[in-house]
């Protein structure tokens, strides 16, 4: 959700949403990616939504450094079946929230 960042209480480093599944969905988020200080988004929650035709590529997350599965750099800290919250989605939706462990700086 586009608003799950400021209901938490923080700030966008890049976008409170950017949109997967559509032409250019990947070139947008890589831009992105290139104009963030990299360090910033090491140390920030990110919320993910793999494996659906709305995904964005993580491997533009990895290419910068950012493993999100690396448990030395963050922990899963919430599953958000959002297929539940909107069945008119029609397909299996689950959003994954991390928490970067420590900073993640070299």
């Amino acid at each position: 959700s586009p608003g799950f960042i400021f209901a938490m209480g923080g700030k966008p480093l890049i976008a409170p949403w950017i949109l997967g599944g559509y032409p250019g969905s990947n070139k947008v988020f890589s831009n992105k990616l290139e104009k963030v200080n990299i360090e910033d988004l090491k140390n920030s929650w990110i919320l993910t939504e793999p494996n659906t035709v709305q995904s964005l590529d993580e491997n533009l997350l990895k290419m910068k450094g950012i493993y999100l599965n690396d448990d030395k750099q963050y922990k899963l800290v919430m599953e958000i079946d959002s297929s539940k919250i909107n069945p008119a989605f029609g397909y299996k939706s689950i959003q994954y929230l991390y928490k970067p462990l420590k900073k993640n700086n070299p």
